[in-house]
């Protein structure tokens, strides 16, 4: 997929999870203003990714995709109410903290894909696979468990913020995940790398 491609995908999932909320949460018209606004500053972002560290793919990918699989996945958990609110979370219901959940497993599948295939971050495991999914593995573990540790201690002051049970409870995940990867990259950084240095990947203009 080409990168203008990639950029467009990537603000079009930051719009749907505000066009979701807006719906889901019955939040108002400045959620879509906002969210138009946010996509349009990850749909840049992307365009000038080779600028930063090649650690902001990630990030973007998760909070992007990672993010509109989550809201979709908590919306099948539903059953697909025409309204999560007063939904509860299976965070808060289930004995396994909603890790086995529609709104995980969406999570993980709109996000690890893409993340793996476009993050320049993992370039440098590429050509060892054992290597390559142990990396993956140590940020995936993060982004689980800072969603777990936010939705758990910062739902409800995310909730007063916006106005809304709902989108509090999805923004402090959404942090939550950010955050857990971002303090994972470090420890991931410093595995073992048994293969040669892959060249970082090119950006096409």
């Amino acid at each position: 997929m080409k990168p203008n491609t990639q950029a467009w995908l990537l603000g079009a999932s930051i719009f749907g999870q505000a066009v979701g909320l807006w719906w889901l949460a019955h939040l108002d018209a400045q959620a879509l203003v906002l969210g138009a606004f946010l996509a349009v500053a990850v749909h840049a972002a992307w365009r000038a990714r080779a600028l930063w560290s090649g650690h902001l793919d990630m990030i973007l990918v998760m909070g992007a995709l990672g993010g509109f699989g989550m809201l979709l996945g908590t919306w099948a958990d539903a059953r697909f109410a025409p309204s999560l609110v007063g939904v509860p979370c299976p965070m808060h219901t289930r004995a396994d903290g909603g890790l086995f959940t529609w709104m995980t497993g969406l999570m993980l599948l709109f996000a690890v894909p893409p993340g793996v295939a476009w993050s320049r971050c993992l370039d440098r495991y590429r050509s060892h696979r054992p290597a390559l999914w142990a990396a993956v593995a140590v940020d995936t573990a993060g982004m689980l468990a800072g969603m777990l540790a936010f939705g758990l201690w910062f739902a409800d002051p995310f909730s007063l913020l916006v106005g809304s049970g709902t989108a509090g409870m999805h923004l402090a995940m959404l942090a939550g995940m950010l955050a857990g990867m971002a303090a994972a990259m470090p420890l991931r950084d410093r595995l073992p790398n048994p293969a040669p240095t892959v060249p970082p990947t090119t950006i096409p203009r």
